[in-house]
Order: structure tokens, then sequence, then C-alpha cells
């Protein structure tokens, strides 16, 4: 099975004023991969490991590999929706139909990162 990097989304904070006087969302983000997104969300007894997290922690997911995903909800001007067919070859959910997105990989944004900040 592939493997890569992700990030995973271990919390979100709501503060209701910041500097602009609107609301901030913050993702506070860990790491994980994609075999324990497999292994854990994605596993036939996946509700075991939410119902040891809430005993063992109070936290349903605290198990849970939980990557952040990306999705986009693309609308044409003749208001026809973009989907896409997901591939056979993937662990999670083949041949489903879906919205165009993913999961950002830690591994290739330090990568990115790392060019940007060279190129300056």
């Amino acid at each position: 099975m592939w493997n890569g990097s992700k990030f995973r989304l271990h919390q979100i904070q709501l503060h209701k004023e910041s500097n602009c006087h609107m609301p901030q969302v913050k993702l506070l983000l860990g790491s994980t991969c994609y075999k324990d997104f497999i292994g854990t969300n994605c596993a036939p007894e996946s509700e075991v490991l939410v119902n040891l997290g809430l005993q063992d922690h109070g936290n349903s997911q605290a198990y849970a590999s939980d990557p952040l995903g990306v999705g986009a909800l693309i609308v044409t001007n003749d208001n026809n929706i973009i989907f896409i067919r997901r591939s056979g070859q993937c662990a999670e959910f083949p041949f489903m139909v879906d919205r165009p997105g993913g999961h950002p990989e830690p591994d290739v944004y330090n990568k990115v990162f790392n060019l940007f900040i060279n190129f300056i």
C-alpha cells in the first residue's frame, strides 16, 4: 500500500475577536500518514477506537489519524458542478464519485517551502 505524510487535524479553535475584529479560525495540526489513516479512521473496528478514545481521554478522536483533507465545490458558468470518479487504486472509497481535493502532505510542503526560501 502507498504511504505518504499527512497533516493531522488535532483541534479547531474559534476566536471571536482577533486583531482585525473578525472571528478567526485556528487549525492546530500534527502529523500522521496515509497508512495510519486507513488503519484507524477507515478500519472496520474504528468504533472500538472511538470508544477507547472517549474512555481513556474524553476525546472520540484520540486514537484516530484524522488527516486534514481539502476539497472544492466547483460551479461552472453554466451552473454545473464538477465531480471526479476516484481511482480503483485508492484504498479509501475506490470508484466512488467525489469532489476534487486531497490531503496536503508535509513532506511536499517542506520541499516547496525550502525552494521558495532558497529562491529569495
